[in-house]
């Protein structure tokens, strides 16, 4: 069990054990040569953290919330993998899935306004937790606005005023700083920029 802030894997270290997120929130990140933060991801509930391809983790990995881990040591995860080829083919589909949204970060990164990117992000959580079976309406939002400023590239002002501009805009409600309702799901998905058709 992980405490809130506590780190899992720090870059660097020897990647020997991958771990599954039974419950709660994480945070993969990078260190840039000046010390500035940015967030690759966050992992839910069913996500898996610490397969590379490498002899070393390239990513620190930190809880955002309480979590709950279930670990497997790297060479024992392999050995399974190819004794149940279905489950690897499960595990390559969840990584081909985990690929797909790091493009669709680039792209919000590069050519999105501030605003689309916090409503592309709100639909990732909506979307994520949708993938849990947990579609509950307010959504969950565990991380802080630094944590969502350093994922999407912004300054922590800057998602501020963004909420505020979708709550006033009719789009959200805040019912609290770790919930976001979804009123307007049509309008929050052209807010990000997404087709309608």
């Amino acid at each position: 069990m992980l405490r809130p802030e506590e780190t899992l894997i720090i870059e660097g270290d020897e990647a020997q054990t991958v771990y599954n997120v039974i419950s709660g929130t994480m945070r993969l990140t990078r260190m840039s040569s000046d010390g500035r933060r940015q967030i690759l991801t966050f992992l839910f509930t069913g996500n898996f953290v610490g397969l590379t391809p490498d002899a070393s983790y390239h990513f620190n990995a930190e809880a955002v919330s309480e979590v709950e881990l279930c670990a497997f040591d790297r060479k024992r995860l392999e050995t399974l993998f190819r004794l149940h080829p279905e489950m690897q083919k499960n595990f390559h589909h969840m990584t081909a899935k985990m690929i797909d949204a790091a493009h669709d970060l680039v792209f919000t990164l590069g050519r999105k306004t501030a605003i689309e990117r916090l409503a592309t992000f709100l639909l990732f959580l909506r979307d994520a937790e949708n993938v849990r079976g947990d579609s509950a309406s307010p959504l969950s939002v565990p991380m802080t606005r630094l944590d969502i400023a350093d994922f999407l590239g912004l300054t922590i002002e800057t998602v501020s005023r963004g909420f505020s501009k979708l709550k006033a805009d009719g789009i959200i409600k805040l019912p609290n700083a770790h919930s976001v309702e979804i009123a307007r799901l049509d309008r929050l998905r052209a807010a990000a920029g997404q087709d309608q058709g």
